[in-house]
């Protein structure tokens, strides 16, 4: 089948959008992998 990105970013004029579609299960959420992967793109799209 088509790969189907897990997460993505995007430059708009106004600002940056990061989405992540991992995370419907809360035991991913907890592993550290997850929240590095999060971490990062909200600084990334918050110009952190």
């Amino acid at each position: 089948g088509k790969p189907i990105p897990i997460a993505w970013t995007h430059e708009v004029e106004l600002g940056r959008i990061f989405y992540l579609s991992l995370g419907h299960n809360p035991a991913v959420m907890e592993t550290t992998q997850w929240q590095t992967l999060f971490q990062n793109g909200v600084k990334w799209a918050t110009g952190q």
